[in-house]
C-alpha cells in the first residue's frame, strides 16, 4: 500500500474494539474514517504501514453504496472534526455497536448462559456535556481544496485540535454536544485576543500566549471559565477576563491554567483563581458537590446518576461493610456508597481532588467516610496488613490506562469479597479482569453509554471472590 493510493469499490465489513470501521485488505486491515459496515466506497490511503499484517488508514473519496445504517450527520463539522465519529448512524445502531464491542471483549469471562445486557442509553443524546475544552492555534486546519486556492485566508483558529494533527486547530462554528453559549464565548475570546494583538500558540515553534479555553457548567447559573496560556502575563489575562465579564455575565468564575509544555493542552496544570467563584456547585442524586476547575467529574451529569446506581446495585451493600473507593476523585461515588455502607475510605493520588472530596463530605453531612491522598498500591497494602480494618468491597474507577500491575497485585492480596470495577475503557478493564481471574470471577456486567455519537462506552463489572 502506497500513500495516496486509491482503492476502488472497497467494502467496509466490521468495527474494531476501539469503534473504528475497517475492511480486510492485502492480508491486513484498511481502516476507513467516517464509514460504516455495509458501505462500499472508493478509498484513498492517508496513512500506511508495512509488515506481515499491515494496518493502513484511508478516507472515502466516493461513496458508491451506503450502509443501510447510515443517516445524515447533524453537525456541519462532521467530515473533519474527530469528536463525534458516529453521528452518521442512528443512536439505536450506536448502542448495538457498543454492545457488540463489550460482548466480544468479555466473552471469555462470561459464565455459561450469561450474555451482556443491552447498553443503558443516555437520556440526552445532544447537549449532554457539562465540560468542553477548546484550543487556539495560529495554524488553522484547511481542506486540501483550501490549501491550493489563492483566495484562502491563512488566519489563526479557535476550535478543536484535529485528530492526528497535533499542531492544527479546526475552526468551529457550533457544537451540538454542549450548551450553545460555549461556542459564543469561544468566538468572543478569540476576537478579544486578536483585537489586542495577542498571539495564539504555535505547537511547532513553541511560542504564543493563548492556548485554550475550558468551560465547565454546574448547577443552573454557574459556569467556570479556565483560560489556558503558555505565558504568564497578567495584563493580557485582565484584558481577556474584562472583555468576557462585560459580554457574558453567565460566567461566574475565572481561572488561568498555565501550560508552557509542548505536549499539548494539559488540564492537570495548576489552576490559578482570577475572579468570581472558586468552585463549581454540581448537584447529583440529592448531594451537592463543589468541584474545582480541573478536578475530575463525570461529563454527562444526567447519565452519571444511572452509572452510579448500577455500581451501587453491584456492590450490594447491607450497611455493615467497609468499602475502599479507589481513584475516588472528588468523592462523588464515595458519598453514594457511604449512604449504604458502615464506612468508606476513598483513595486518590491528586491532593487537590482529595481536598474537594473532604469538602464535599462535610458539605453533605457525611461522617462515615475518609479520604486519603497517596499511592494506591501502598494504601491498599496498608489495609492488607491491618488486622482491624478489613475491607469487604472495593469500588474502582481508574483512568483509561486501567490499573497499574502493582494495583492488581495489591488487590489480590487484599482479597475483598467483591470488586466493582467501573471503566471508561473496556479494553484495559478486560485486561485487569483477566489479571484478577485466578482469584475472582465475573458475575455481572453492564455497559453504560456516557458519550453518545462517539466510540466510547463506559462499562461496569462485578468480580466476586472465588472461595
Amino acid at each position: 500500500m502506497k500513500l495516496g493510493r486509491r482503492v476502488e469499490e472497497f467494502a467496509i465489513t466490521a468495527i474494531d474494539r476501539d469503534g473504528l470501521p475497517y475492511g480486510p485488505f492485502e492480508g491486513g486491515k484498511l481502516y476507513v474514517d467516517k464509514s460504516l459496515p455495509g458501505d462500499i466506497a472508493d478509498v484513498q490511503a492517508i496513512r500506511v504501514s508495512k509488515g506481515d499484517f499491515p494496518v493502513s488508514t484511508g478516507r472515502i473519496v466516493r461513496l458508491l453504496q451506503a450502509s443501510p445504517d447510515r443517516i445524515d450527520p447533524f453537525c456541519p463539522h462532521f467530515e473533519h472534526c474527530g469528536g463525534c465519529q458516529w453521528q452518521h448512524t442512528s443512536y439505536a445502531h450506536q448502542l448495538e455497536i457498543k454492545h457488540g464491542q463489550v460482548s466480544e471483549l468479555f466473552a471469555r469471562h462470561l459464565p455459561d448462559g450469561m450474555t451482556v445486557p443491552p447498553v443503558l442509553p443516555s437520556p440526552q443524546q445532544l447537549r449532554y456535556r457539562n465540560k468542553i475544552v477548546f484550543t487556539f492555534s495560529n495554524r488553522r486546519w484547511m481542506t486540501p481544496e483550501e490549501k491550493t486556492s489563492p483566495d484562502t485566508i491563512r488566519r489563526p483558529a479557535a476550535g478543536f485540535l484535529m485528530r492526528g494533527k497535533y499542531d492544527h486547530t479546526l475552526e468551529i462554528h457550533e457544537c451540538a454536544l454542549i450548551d450553545p453559549i460555549a461556542v459564543r464565548i469561544l468566538h468572543r475570546l478569540r476576537d478579544i485576543a486578536l483585537e489586542a494583538g495577542m498571539k495564539f500558540y504555535d505547537m511547532r515553534e513553541e511560542y504564543g500566549f493563548l492556548r485554550g479555553l475550558a468551560l465547565r457548567f454546574g448547577d443552573p447559573g454557574h459556569l467556570l471559565a479556565a483560560i489556558i496560556t503558555a505565558e504568564q502575563d497578567d495584563e493580557k489575562l485582565n484584558v481577556l477576563t474584562e472583555g468576557l465579564t462585560r459580554d457574558f455575565p453567565e460566567i461566574t468564575g475565572y481561572f488561568q491554567l498555565f501550560n508552557p509544555d509542548k505536549s499539548g493542552v494539559n488540564m492537570d496544570a495548576p489552576a490559578r483563581h482570577l475572579r468570581g467563584e472558586t468552585q463549581l456547585p454540581m448537584s447529583l442524586g440529592g448531594f451537592q458537590f463543589l468541584v474545582s476547575p480541573n478536578a475530575f467529574f463525570q461529563t454527562n451529569t444526567e447519565q452519571t446518576l444511572r452509572l452510579y446506581q448500577t455500581a451501587l446495585d453491584f456492590a450490594a451493600l447491607k450497611g455493615s461493610e467497609r468499602v475502599l473507593d479507589l481513584y475516588c476523585g472528588t468523592g462523588t461515588i464515595s458519598l453514594f456508597l457511604a449512604r449504604q455502607a458502615a464506612f468508606v475510605t476513598g483513595v486518590e493520588f491528586v491532593d487537590a481532588a482529595v481536598n474537594d472530596a473532604r469538602t464535599n463530605a462535610n458539605r453533605n453531612g457525611i461522617t462515615n467516610v475518609d479520604f486519603i491522598a497517596g499511592d494506591l498500591k501502598d494504601e491498599i497494602s496498608r489495609f492488607t496488613e491491618s488486622s482491624t480494618e478489613v475491607i469487604d468491597v472495593v469500588v474502582t474507577d481508574p483512568p483509561r490506562a486501567g490499573h497499574h500491575r502493582e494495583v492488581n497485585q495489591a488487590l489480590l492480596k487484599l482479597a475483598p469479597k467483591r470488586i466493582v470495577y467501573i471503566s471508561c475503557n473496556p479494553i484495559t478493564q478486560e485486561r485487569d479482569t483477566h489479571m484478577l481471574s485466578d482469584r475472582y470471577r465475573l458475575t455481572r456486567i453492564q455497559p453504560v453509554d456516557m458519550f453518545p455519537h462517539t466510540g466510547h462506552v463506559e462499562n461496569v463489572v462485578l468480580l466476586e471472590r472465588r472461595d
